[in-house]
């Protein structure tokens, strides 16, 4: 798949950022929310695979789900558009009845929206073909729930690869997680000793946690792993401090974060290890993910 019209490879930029009164600190941040305004961040990083795939192969089309404010359809619309590809996506629920501006925005790009059931929705991701063929949709390619799968872990391995190419090896990673598939193909492909910070979006049981983080940590030793403690909101909210200090951050670098990923993420770290910074050399990943503040009436001057 041609590149043309999506910025790759994405800038990585130094960063000073004053947190509190005292802590003026320096950090560099990989910024792929800039790599296409739909089409953004680790959504292309993880569905790039398929559409290379797509390329070589007889199928019609591509289809793939997830819910009503999800960033993976925008970004499976997205390049669809650009690339004059059909596409399909299944959303959880009866939306329908209440749709919201991803939704219509998905439509503009030409998705064709279906709503299932919760039941014919687990059965999608569990076996697609079944689904697929009672919307005559059998002719195309399906892309899992987030592209979560090991073709989007190898999508995910040009991070790391676009990090030293810019002459740039840090001690210390940030990553954020929803399915882990961004902090897998990170890790997998990361050459040198360091560690990845990996902050989940939902918060896991402590047999989940040890779980991630004994799978994460087999992929690489030379790597290691830490899995930080979960953002004091649940997945989907945000309170008035996450706010203040997404809109702190954004007089200060010009970065918008987002609300469910990013955002937390690093309110989390600067709150607890801004002081690591002064010693370690730190990146942020920022996987993008802005559309996620639709889902909020109080977000109003940030964009």
């Amino acid at each position: 798949m041609k590149l043309d019209r999506i910025n790759i490879p994405s800038p990585t930029e130094s960063l000073s950022y004053q947190y509190g009164e005292d802590k003026q600190v320096s950090f560099w941040m990989k910024r792929d929310d800039l790599i296409h305004p739909d089409i953004v961040g680790n959504k292309w990083r993880k569905i790039s695979g398929y559409f290379d795939h797509f390329d070589t192969s007889d199928q019609k089309g591509i289809v793939t789900c997830g819910g009503p404010y999800s960033n993976h359809l925008l970004a499976t619309a997205g390049a669809c558009a650009l690339y004059g590809i059909r596409c399909s996506g299944f959303i959880r629920g009866d939306y329908y009845k209440k749709e919201n501006d991803m939704i219509g925005r998905m439509r503009t790009l030409g998705m064709s929206i279906h709503f299932l059931s919760n039941q014919d929705f687990d059965q999608l991701n569990i076996d697609p073909a079944r689904i697929l063929s009672q919307y005559e949709l059998h002719d195309s390619l399906f892309v899992p729930m987030g592209g979560q799968s090991s073709m989007g872990e190898v999508g995910c391995r040009a991070i790391v690869n676009e990090v030293i190419d810019a002459q740039l090896r840090p001690d210390i990673w940030l990553v954020a997680a929803g399915t882990s598939t961004t902090a897998s193909g990170i890790i997998q492909q990361i050459n040198y000793p360091c560690e990845v910070w990996v902050y989940p979006a939902v918060d896991r049981k402590t047999n989940e946690i040890g779980a991630l983080k004994a799978g994460l940590s087999k992929l690489n030793d030379q790597v290691e792993v830490q899995i930080m403690n979960p953002h004091r909101c649940r997945f989907g909210k945000v309170d008035d401090a996450l706010v203040d200090f997404v809109d702190s951050f954004h007089r200060q670098t010009d970065i918008l974060l987002d609300p469910l990923y990013n955002g937390k993420m690093m309110e989390s770290f600067f709150s607890e290890y801004a002081g690591v910074l002064a010693e370690r050399k730190v990146l942020a990943y920022h996987s993008g993910g802005m559309a996620g503040w639709s889902g909020f009436k109080l977000f109003t001057e940030m964009i």
